[in-house]
C-alpha cells in the first residue's frame, strides 16, 4: 500500500530531545529541589536523569511521558506542595524553552508537503506548547493537523491519537507511517497496523527501537529517500 500520510512525533523527532530538553531539565530539578542534594537526587532517580552529565537515561520516563505523568510521580516528594502547584511550576519553567531543531528539518518537510505527503504530529506534550513549538520554529503550516496529550484522545503508547489523526486526514492505517523516537510512538503505530519507522534523534537507541520496528533511520533527512524506495 501506498504511503500517504505521516505521522511525527515531536520531541526527539522533529527536535533533538537531549539538545532541547537537558539542560532545561537540570534547571528545573535545581529549583524544585531548592538546592538541596537528597531531594535533587531523588529527583534525578524518579526521573532518571544523570546529574553529572545532565542528560536523560535511556529509560527515563519524562521522555514518553506526558506532563500530567511527570507530576504524578513526583509530587510525594513534595507532601506540602499541591500538585496544581507543582504543574504550574512545570508550565512556567519550561514554556519557554528552545527547541533545537534536527538536522534538515525544514527541508524534510518541504519535501514531504511538496510531494503532497499529509502531515500530522502525535505528541504527549501539550497542545499549546507543541503549537508554540512548531510555530517558533516557521513549521506549523507544514502539518494537517496536531493531537497532543490534552487535546481530548489520550496519550501513546494508546493508539487513539494515531487513530484521530487518521480520521482528520481521511485515510487508512495502511496509507499512514508513524516517524518516533521512542517506544511509545512506536508501540502505538504497531497497535493499529501502521507502518512505524525510528530515529535516533531521541534518547533510545538502535536496538530499543529495533524492538518495535524494522526501520530505523539517523534522522528524518532519511526519509525521503526511504519513503520513494517504498512507494516505488
Amino acid at each position: 500500500m501506498t504511503i500517504k500520510g505521516i505521522i511525527f512525533d515531536k520531541d526527539g523527532t522533529l527536535f533533538d530531545f537531549q539538545q532541547s530538553w537537558a539542560n532545561s531539565t537540570f534547571e528545573f530539578l535545581l529549583t524544585l529541589s531548592a538546592n538541596n542534594p537528597h531531594k535533587l537526587n531523588d529527583l534525578a532517580r524518579l526521573l532518571k536523569f544523570d546529574i553529572a552529565h545532565k542528560k536523560f537515561k535511556r529509560n527515563s520516563p519524562f521522555i514518553g511521558g506526558t506532563v500530567a505523568e511527570t507530576i504524578k510521580l513526583i509530587s510525594p516528594l513534595f507532601p506540602s506542595i499541591s500538585e496544581e502547584e507543582l504543574w504550574s511550576a512545570h508550565l512556567y519553567h519550561f514554556e519557554s524553552v528552545t527547541q533545537v531543531p534536527v538536522n534538515n528539518l525544514h527541508k524534510t518537510l518541504s519535501y514531504l508537503k511538496s510531494n503532497n505527503y499529509c502531515l500530522g504530529v502525535a505528541t504527549n506534550d501539550l497542545e499549546k506548547s507543541t503549537l508554540e513549538h512548531l510555530g517558533k520554529e516557521g513549521i506549523i503550516e507544514h502539518f494537517d493537523c496536531v493531537v497532543a496529550a490534552d487535546s481530548g484522545f489520550g496519550a501513546k503508547p494508546a493508539p487513539t491519537q494515531l487513530i484521530e489523526i487518521s480520521r482528520k486526514l481521511d485515510l487508512n492505517f495502511s496509507e499512514l507511517l508513524m516517524v518516533g523516537d521512542s517506544s511509545q510512538d512506536l508501540v502505538a503505530a504497531n497497535k493499529v497496523g501502521i507502518t512505524a519507522i525510528g530515529v535516533l534523534t531521541g534518547v533510545a537507541s538502535k536496538k530499543d527501537l529495533s524492538q518495535h520496528s524494522s526501520i530505523v533511520l539517523k534522522d528524518i533527512s532519511k526519509l525521503a529517500s526511504w519513503l520513494e524506495t517504498y512507494n516505488s
